[in-house]
């Protein structure tokens, strides 16, 4: 007996091993966290007390956490689900949160702030420098700073200024969200339909400040509120679960945000103990049963039952489906019974034509209606065929009498138009479309509607009716010869002229000294990022506690924010934990790399094919495994060739000349 036992465990044993780890283990359930700096946990000193750690630990998820510094809406749209950076992960996603609201709702008020205290100080401090002139400014700067936030925020009467909750800045920002928010959720839907999603409120963070500056108090309350209304009243719509910080901060006696009127501190990010009090928050929440997406499918296969009807010649095609021409021929047997009927067949052949009714089999083809199996509410969708792609949208404003339509925005290379894609717009709304070239390009033209209209860097779409279409057309800048003219070491019939004189009319590279360019010297680590960081229109770079910070990188170092910005999107690494190295030669091999991940970045399509174009140098063994990709890109996209018939030389340093030319044809 004690045998027969051993057999079986043993065989139990056999049986185990081979299956699969996954089959054993329960499935991993995945939270991914998107948003602002709030999620990214600026300013605590620990990481691991981020609310989206204490919400992965409470649930038992895998966390992703995407989330990015001074994000909004629009950012999130343009810099992260654009190209489809996020769609495997936002796919494979059962809970993602968003925190959004703070920079949309300040961002307006600092851009007057800022205006305010230069007129008043003769400085020129920028909207996004105020937080961190904030840290370092004297007791008397900060005073007079905080002065011009509460005039700002309460209006002066004395000056004919309003308060800023009924500015147009303040509207715009509003309607901005909303927009944003649909496009959001209708990218989130169509790549994951079953994931729970969850908003959180924007939370008033001076709450504390009230008593001292009253313009602290109730008017920025009333912006957060007007912010939070806007979050609750979309969420059902745009089909997402909503998180209400605000209401959670507001009942809480403890500081939970960092900012401190003692120190003048004006940091509004939310302390070890705000964070808990938004994890609580968001694992209170019920979570209602998503439904299966398959389900919806299922439903509109029943009118397969009108096959029912087609019973009498059933027998005929079950064969039918399997070999759709080759019933026909069993029909020819069967008929030879009837001698004088051989043509019968063929007669029969032809109602068998309209036996194309199994093109009433399409109608199986409900996998038409898999395309709105997105809506949650299908009935409404089925009025409008345009929006089938976007139902939820047009199901909810059916339901308020209300009618959506959608504007396409779109921008060539060589700058942006905001907001971008496809654009809802209620019916007898405005919507207004803000256009930003980058530098060295200029507005060429716009096309609205397939009609040529004058460049113009603002258009406005005024008592939407209809459908529309906006395309803006960029140009590049002709290089004014005039600007290498300082620089007395570049030949004017260098082959490098025009693509240097390029760089220097857009302001992306430099001399060297005032008369000096400096075409054959190396291209150093610092100088690419550099370029790369302006060709990116130089976004904000914040100081987190949780980055490595690099030896020898000073804080105050004309590349500083480049490196760190590079370092953030993984556009390039240093050469160790501690050290970057920014006076290190750049080879050919690594400019190739780091353009291509700056490509990858900016959301340029960076397929490659075969591998013939790098095995077409007889060096192509030399190039590092790391930068196989890079280089094969490259030779791509035209930007690198051999040096000598034959060589790529991938290890050689690239000139600052080089470089010029490359980035000419990259741009």
């Amino acid at each position: 007996m004690k045998r027969r036992i051993m057999c079986l465990l043993l065989t139990l044993c056999m049986v185990l091993s081979l299956l699969p780890a996954s089959a054993l283990a329960a499935e991993e359930q995945v939270y991914l966290a998107l948003g602002d700096s709030i999620s990214s946990g600026y300013g605590l000193s620990d990481k691991t007390k981020r609310f989206t750690d204490l919400v992965a630990a409470g649930k038992g998820y895998t966390q992703i956490n995407h989330a990015v510094d001074g994000n909004t809406v629009s950012k999130m749209l343009e810099t992260q689900l654009a190209g489809g950076r996020l769609d495997e992960d936002i796919a494979k996603a059962d809970f993602i949160t968003v925190t959004v609201g703070g920079n949309d709702m300040l961002a307006p008020v600092y851009v007057k702030v800022a205006e305010r205290y230069n007129s008043l100080m003769g400085t020129d401090i920028k909207p996004d420098e105020i937080t961190q002139f904030m840290l370092t400014a004297s007791q008397v700067q900060k005073l007079l700073m905080f002065s011009s936030v509460c005039t700002v925020l309460e209006g002066d009467s004395s000056e004919g200024l309003p308060p800023y909750i009924e500015t147009p800045e303040f509207e715009e920002s509003l309607a901005d969200m909303e927009e944003d928010l649909a496009q959001l959720m209708d990218s989130i839907r169509d790549l994951n339909y079953k994931a729970h999603v969850v908003i959180t409120t924007q939370y008033h963070p001076y709450r504390s400040f009230a008593s001292q500056f009253t313009a602290l108090g109730e008017p920025l309350d009333e912006c957060a509120k007007a912010f939070r209304k806007l979050i609750l009243e979309c969420a059902e719509e745009y089909d997402f679960l909503v998180a209400d910080v605000y209401t959670a901060f507001r009942g809480n006696e403890k500081a939970l945000c960092n900012a401190d009127l003692a120190t003048m501190n004006p940091d509004f990010h939310p302390n070890a103990a705000g964070h808990a009090v938004i994890a609580e928050t968001i694992l209170a929440l019920e979570l209602p049963e998503r439904p299966e997406q398959p389900e919806q499918p299922e439903q509109p296969e029943q009118p397969e039952e009108p096959e029912q009807p087609e019973r009498p010649e059933q027998p005929e095609e079950p064969e039918q489906p399997e070999q759709p021409e080759q019933p026909e021929q069993p029909e020819r047997p069967e008929q030879p019974e009837e001698p004088e009927q051989p043509e019968q067949p063929e007669q029969p052949e032809q109602p068998e034509q309209p036996e194309e009714p199994e093109q009433p089999e399409q109608p199986e083809e409900p996998e038409q209606p898999e395309q709105p199996e997105e809506p949650e509410k299908p009935e409404k969708p089925d009025d409008d065929d345009d929006d089938d792609k976007k139902p939820s949208r047009p199901s909810s404003s059916g339901s308020s009498g209300v009618e959506k339509y959608y504007i396409d925005a779109i921008a060539g290379n060589g700058g942006t138009i905001f907001p971008s894609g496809k654009v809802s717009v209620q019916e007898g709304n405005n919507k207004s479309f803000a256009i930003h070239p980058r530098k060295g390009y200029e507005i060429a033209y716009l096309v609205v509607d397939g009609e040529k209209v004058a460049a113009q860097d603002k258009y406005t779409f005024t008592k939407v009716e209809e459908g529309h279409t906006i395309e803006v057309v960029f140009r590049v800048m002709g290089a004014d010869k005039n600007v290498t003219a300082p620089y007395k070491d570049l030949a004017p019939n260098a082959w490098y002229h025009e693509y240097v004189g390029v760089m220097l009319q857009r302001e992306l590279m430099q001399g060297v000294s005032e008369t000096a360019f400096a075409p054959d010297d190396p291209l150093s680590r610092a100088m690419l990022v550099q370029i790369l960081y302006r060709i990116a229109g130089e976004p904000r770079v914040f100081w987190r506690s949780d980055r490595p910070e690099f030896d020898d990188v000073s804080r105050n170092a004309w590349y500083a924010s480049a490196v760190y910005w590079a370092y953030d999107t993984q556009i390039i690494t240093g050469k160790s934990e501690s050290i970057f190295d920014p006076n290190g030669k750049v080879s050919r091999e690594q400019f190739a790399t780091i353009l291509y991940r700056f490509a990858r970045y900016r959301g340029d399509d960076v397929r490659i094919g075969d591998d013939d174009g790098v095995l077409a140098f007889r060096d192509a063994d030399s190039i590092s495994n790391y930068a196989v990709v890079g280089m094969q890109w490259a030779i791509s996209e035209g930007l690198f060739s051999g040096v000598s018939e034959g060589y790529l030389a991938p290890r050689m340093n690239a000139t600052r000349a080089q470089a010029a030319k490359l980035l000419y044809h990259f741009l």
